[in-house]
């Protein structure tokens, strides 16, 4: 591929750029694994970078691959007027003979148009009715021959159900890279979308497994790419809360680029402290938005007013029902709604309701991602999330990415009902573990060192 920009996804591309003209891609997977949406992204790079495209559609008509990818916002139609892309739709074969006309069409449509690449949707098909041998002439000496005389990489679909095994090890032993969609259920329920790249010619992936979302919004197939490491020198630039006494108990404020983490069990003032934060950030000149996975909106709206938000504050408030989705999808819903809002200060209440939906290893990829946002963004987020009250040996997993653990809990005194703050983890030095009361009034809220 020399370089070129494949599907748009950079680990695949970066995995796949070894290959040269005259190979062939096999993208694996069960139906609804999403392997035309990476056909759809590859033709859509290849037509943006002036390359020649030619798609052949097994089975359906070759308009609907123009009306799917319409659906991920990716138009096409300008590429097939200007005859950058030519799309061809061939019928299901019935027979051997059929099966082998058809990989005869393909060949000869590969040296009629000598396109840059190929996307055949729906090889499997073809396939299913020849045996091995025939298969493999015919893909090897034939189609890929003039593949490889016209300069023309090979992405081709296949689902491996539809094919006996022998034939499956048969075709991915011609393909130069084979990259298995993988579509399973998390611990919770939540959907889990998996890209595996088993096997790349002379090339070792960095990341031979993938985790993908595919987003209309995003234009289908979406990789989050994060860095090895998130260690780097930042500047210890803290801003005020708003809060009496909260400044005094975190050194001066909640860093600006940071991800944190308020922790406590029921009735310990999680939400109440943290739609707080959020109205004082508008207060103070910043964005904020709140996204509820428990309250409704109704409810966090009227908790908000209650600390003096007015309409003139900019807050904007979501109830989001946390869904049968993997960690990406979950973490898109808050991303598009602070793209939408530029938001600089994100209350996410809480984190609890999301491991619900995705799990506790599904969590950390979660967590991951809002670290990685708060760092790219500048922007603070604050998370909410049940916890005992009490330093646990066992850390929860969220913790260990936010640059700040504030730990609630309620203790009783005399009768009465006590709320108690301390900071379990911080960036700043010297205030871990000073205990405060925290009190909850009319509007008001206050800290007091004890």
């Amino acid at each position: 591929m020399g370089g070129r920009t494949f599907f748009g996804i950079e680990p695949l591309d970066e995995a796949l750029e070894g290959l040269g003209p005259g190979s062939l891609i096999l993208v694996t997977g069960d139906p609804g694994s999403g392997k035309t949406v990476l056909g759809i992204q590859s033709l859509n790079e290849g037509c943006r970078a002036g390359e020649r495209c030619l798609a052949l559609a097994v089975g359906y008509p070759g308009r609907k691959l123009i009306l799917q990818a319409a659906s991920l916002h990716r138009d096409l139609d300008p590429f097939v007027e200007d005859e950058r892309l030519r799309v061809k739709s061939l019928g299901i074969p019935g027979s051997p003979a059929e099966a082998e006309m058809a990989l005869f069409s393909m060949a000869d449509e590969i040296e009629q148009l000598k396109p840059d690449r190929v996307f055949i949707d729906g090889l499997s098909q073809v396939l299913a009715v020849l045996e091995v041998s025939s298969a493999q002439r015919i893909l090897s000496q034939r189609l890929m021959t003039s593949a490889e005389q016209a300069g023309a990489t090979v992405l081709a679909t296949v689902v491996p159900d539809a094919l006996k095994r022998p034939m499956l090890l048969g075709v991915e032993f011609l393909a130069d890279a084979v990259v298995g969609l993988y579509l399973s259920e998390g611990e919770r329920g939540g959907l889990v979308r998996k890209a595996k790249i088993a096997k790349v010619r002379m090339a070792s992936p960095r990341e031979p497994v993938i985790m993908f979302s595919i987003s209309a919004r995003r234009g289908g197939a979406r990789v989050i790419t994060l860095p090895h490491s998130l260690d780097t020198e930042e500047p210890l630039d803290v801003v005020s809360t708003g809060i009496d006494g909260l400044d005094e108990m975190l050194g001066g404020g909640l860093p600006r680029s940071s991800l944190n983490i308020l922790e406590g069990p029921v009735g310990s003032g999680k939400t109440v402290l943290g739609v707080s934060l959020a109205v004082s950030a508008a207060k103070m000149g910043r964005r904020s938005l709140i996204v509820s996975f428990e309250a409704s909106k109704g409810t966090v709206v009227k908790l908000a007013r209650s600390f003096g938000m007015a309409e003139e504050d900019e807050v904007q408030v979501a109830s989001v029902v946390p869904q049968a989705l993997g960690p990406v999808e979950q973490f898109e819903l808050i991303e598009e709604l602070v793209d939408e809002n530029q938001s600089e200060f994100v209350l996410v209440d809480s984190l609890t309701a999301i491991e619900h939906a995705v799990g506790r290893e599904g969590l950390i990829d979660f967590t991951r991602y809002l670290q990685w946002m708060a760092k790219g963004r500048g922007i603070t987020i604050l998370c909410t999330q049940l916890g005992s009250g009490h330093f646990e040996k066992d850390t929860r997993a969220a913790s260990l990415y936010a640059d700040t653990v504030i730990l609630l809990r309620v203790t009783e005194r005399d009768g009465v009902l006590l709320r108690e703050a301390s900071v379990l983890k911080s960036r700043r030095l010297g205030i871990q573990g000073v205990r405060y009361l925290m009190e909850l009034s009319e509007g008001r809220i206050r800290f007091l060192r004890e």
